[in-house]
């Protein structure tokens, strides 16, 4: 297994990984890193894991030379990777693709980076024996995009990790919010700070309350800002609205201290233009969250009808849903337990299981052609 091109998919590994040393299967896995402290979490599971160096710290190398000379050594039957697959591999191979939405939404990714994704994740597509599809939205736009077959495809959605649950020990709760200068009720956002998740939009709607009355109210925004993806304008209007006091950046937050800042938020608003999936929404959903989130790409296929749908680009609607939740004890209760209902569909458990069902086919029709 080796790593994909973007921070959303150390998510996705580490919890696929888990998840599948715990199924009952036949494989035995070797995991592949740059260094070795990566991978101490899996270290109780040594029979049916070998956990391996890359040659190299560089990315090309091992992507040219360092994973096909490791699947030679250590014997492969199957490879599978993210969004990219190395230009020769020698053994049958897999492939997660969580989006392509540098074709259809170009607007939010940099030259270089778009450049490189359009040549090498359908070359990658086209030369995979299997590809695995986050959302049918996704796998539509492989078919649409690259002409890939969609027999070749298999949807297998996310999941959300057990420790997003609603918290019976609220006593937590309050301590947690202090240490991040959270005083008052909050509306939540979790995410990459960068342009397609329409931060600036999630302000203005924020405004917009606050003028219409809802003062006592504050904005908590979790996440890094993205370093490949500039978010430029955010910062401006935060000052230009007199907003500074009322919105708390918290930068990213331990695994432990997420699960409590959904469980003490009003509401998530999750109002991206575009996702390939949208895992701040379902991890919402599992903590009993109320979701107001956007009306496109995967993000409804993910709630189902558990979530408050907006369109992304009028920040008046984003403003109004947040308005009709926040004033409506009745209307919050029903999305949180629609929501709670919702989010047992999308386990990590059954991600492994779909996952290892389709490296059997992989191997099987290997083995039939022999």
């Amino acid at each position: 297994m080796g790593s994909g091109i973007y921070q959303g998919v150390r998510t996705y590994l580490t919890n696929l990984i888990e998840a599948m040393l715990k199924a009952e299967n036949e494989f035995t896995y070797f995991i592949y890193a740059k260094n070795l402290e990566e991978l101490t979490r899996w270290e109780h599971n040594d029979s049916k894991v070998t956990m391996k160096r890359l040659p190299s710290a560089s990315g090309r190398f091992n992507l040219l030379i360092g994973f096909p000379v490791c699947a030679i050594r250590d014997r492969l039957s199957l490879f599978h990777s993210q969004y990219v697959l190395p230009p020769l591999i020698p053994c049958k191979s897999v492939l997660t693709i969580h989006d392509i939405l540098y074709e259809s939404n170009p607007e939010f990714f940099p030259e270089l980076h778009k450049t490189l994704l359009k040549f090498f994740v359908p070359f990658s597509a086209r030369r995979a024996d299997r590809i695995i599809s986050v959302s049918e939205f996704t796998k539509k736009q492989i078919v649409n995009y690259y002409g890939i077959p969609e027999e070749k495809i298999t949807v297998i959605h996310e999941g959300a990790s057990d420790k997003f649950a609603p918290m019976r020990d609220n006593d937590l709760i309050p301590s947690v919010l202090k240490r991040y200068g959270v005083k008052k009720k909050y509306i939540l956002f979790v995410g990459r700070i960068e342009p397609r998740k329409n931060i600036v939009g999630l302000l203005k709607a924020f405004n917009y309350i606050k003028k219409r009355g809802m003062k006592d109210l504050c904005l908590v925004i979790v996440g890094n800002q993205d370093s490949i993806f500039k978010e430029k304008e955010l910062f401006d209007r935060i000052e230009e609205m007199e907003l500074g006091s009322d919105i708390i950046f918290t930068g990213g937050v331990s695994e432990d201290d997420l699960p409590v800042l959904y469980n003490g938020a009003e509401v998530l608003v999750y109002p991206a233009f575009a996702e390939g999936f949208g895992l701040p929404v379902l991890e919402a959903m599992s903590c009993g969250t109320p979701v107001i989130t956007s009306n496109t790409t995967s993000l409804p296929e993910v709630t189902g009808d558990a979530a408050i749908l907006i369109n992304p680009h009028l920040f008046e609607e984003i403003g109004e849903g947040i308005e009709k939740l926040l004033n409506n004890q009745g209307l919050r209760k029903e999305f949180s337990e629609k929501g709670l209902e919702r989010a047992q569909k999308f386990k990590w458990d059954k991600t492994a299981e779909k996952t290892i069902e389709v490296y059997r086919k992989v191997i099987q029709n290997n083995n039939s052609k022999d």
